[in-house]
């Protein structure tokens, strides 16, 4: 059985540039980034992650799908939008 975070990894992969830190700082919590940017923080299982849109299409999400919701520590009115997987 494939796990969320080998699948998740698979559609990184085929991201250019794209790359997994995990932070220390954070518990060794993954980061996925392209140029030493942020778009991907998530626990090792994947059972929640937090993805970085552009302002309008996080909005969109949002308001579109209950199980989303703006992140939080004020990342969301920059696109950040959380869900549970």
């Amino acid at each position: 059985m494939t796990t969320n975070m080998e699948r998740l990894e698979r559609i990184v992969a085929k991201l250019p540039e794209a790359e997994r830190v995990d932070i220390e700082a954070w518990g060794g919590e993954p980061t996925f980034r392209v140029r030493n940017k942020n778009f991907v923080f998530t626990d090792a299982s994947v059972s929640r992650m937090s993805v970085k849109l552009p302002i309008e299409e996080a909005a969109a999400v949002v308001a579109t799908d209950p199980g989303a919701q703006p992140t939080g520590y004020g990342l969301g009115r920059y696109g950040w939008v959380s869900v549970a997987v």
